[in-house]
């Protein structure tokens, strides 16, 4: 069995309005990571975390679950909570005990009374948070207005470090802002690197500018380059993102299918590389 140090460990709580998506991610975290040989789905009654019969009945959890992964040496500790309203009180025990938390949002429906709630959760108890724009493979979905509901709801913290990448007209993959690459997805999950399209730069310029500005705001030196109209490197943008998402100076925006795994990769790297620490949580005494 492999030692994991405190420090390695991750616990990150999955919120979002019911429907979303949070079980299914689940699902595909755990899968990507090897923690299961068999991706469950909610259809069909077989997932890890809605094990109770009552849960297999409805379709929807009713309770928090706790699930955990390895990845990069770091250990996950997931809590998929509820989304209906009923059932709040678990959203409540989870945040008590996690240290960040990923707000799913329905790339068609966008912002929900669900997402509201979620946010204003994590944000009376100061935790880090993202948010992942699910399904954003659907033909209904709408990236850019679910983004930009976001920034304009949320606040200007809101950026995207992924996001969709079409190509021949539909979307094939995800789009690293910080790396500027594209992962391309196959039918079974599996991705390659790609060069960004030619019909994503576009996208690519606008939000990656939109990133560039909420990583300027974390430090003045950074300001000063951004206004004066020079190029944060690769490392000061890197060092920028982690330290935001620890301090609430950042809060970012993944993009991914989760029944197809897209674009979940890209987010276990950064829960892994820039989500904050077990160690690093805030101790009332």
């Amino acid at each position: 069995m492999a030692i994991i140090e405190t420090k390695r460990i991750r616990n990150v709580a999955l919120l979002g309005h019911g429907g979303s998506g949070k079980t299914s991610l689940a699902e595909a975290m755990l899968y990507i990571t090897g923690a299961t040989d068999r991706i469950g789905k909610v259809a069909d009654g077989n997932t890890v975390s809605d094990f109770d019969p009552e849960e297999t009945k409805r379709g929807f959890s009713l309770s928090t679950s706790i699930m955990n992964m390895t990845w990069k040496d770091s250990k996950i500790n997931l809590l998929d909570t509820p989304g209906y309203l009923d059932f709040v009180g678990e959203v409540g025990q989870a945040l008590r005990v996690a240290d960040s938390a990923i707000i799913l949002v329905d790339g068609k429906a966008g912002i929900e009374v669900g997402t509201e709630m979620a946010w204003g959760y994590a944000e009376a108890l100061d935790l880090p948070r993202a948010f992942f724009i699910n399904k954003f493979d659907d033909n209904d979905a709408r990236f850019a207005r679910v983004l930009d509901d976001l920034h304009l709801t949320f606040g200007k913290n809101i950026c995207p470090l992924t996001i969709p990448m079409v190509k021949d007209g539909e979307v094939k993959g995800c789009i690293d802002l910080i790396e500027q690459i594209a992962h391309v997805f196959d039918a079974n999950g599996r991705h390659s690197v790609e060069k960004i399209p030619d019909e994503s730069l576009e996208a690519v310029e606008k939000y990656r500018d939109m990133l560039m500005e909420a990583v300027a705001s974390t430090d003045e030196d950074l300001m000063m380059k951004y206004f004066e109209g020079e190029e944060i490197t690769y490392m000061e943008a890197i060092n920028a993102v982690h330290e935001g998402i620890i301090n609430g100076d950042i809060v970012p925006v993944f993009c991914g299918a989760a029944t197809k795994l897209w674009g979940v990769w890209t987010m276990l790297d950064k829960i892994t590389g820039s989500f904050p620490r077990h160690t690093a949580k805030k101790v009332e005494t």
